[in-house]
């Protein structure tokens, strides 16, 4: 929860209704909106059911649900692991780069709440 005196303090300095929003509070609750952001990211990347229910034609099919069926369709005995594993570390490659690149601000958010002075 924000407190109620930086916005105070801000229409005492002047600020209208879009800058105390802009300049005031869109920096204080960047962190939040970045975590929600990742985490929405990596939810829908990875979503299987959905798209299993919904899509009818397997060229359609998102990656995460054409992994699935193409170790069943290659072998007919046994999946081949190998190119599976492959291909989900291949998967798990845009999730890992879209964390990293907002890891810094996870830490900013973390630095900024818990300084005191």
């Amino acid at each position: 929860m924000i407190p109620i005196e930086i916005e105070e303090a801000a229409i005492l300095d002047g600020a209208n209704t879009a800058q105390i929003y802009w300049y005031v509070m869109l920096p204080l609750i960047r962190p939040v909106l970045l975590a929600i952001a990742v985490l929405s990211f990596q939810a829908n990347w990875n979503n299987f059911q959905s798209p299993l229910l919904d899509i009818t034609t397997p060229d359609k099919y998102p990656l995460a649900l054409a992994v699935r069926f193409f170790d069943q369709s290659l072998s007919k005995e046994a999946p081949l692991w190998n190119y599976t594993m492959a291909m989900f570390t291949m998967m798990a490659a845009p999730v890992l780069a879209v964390y990293f690149l907002a890891q810094r601000q996870f830490i900013e958010g973390i630095n900024f709440g818990a300084v005191k002075g």
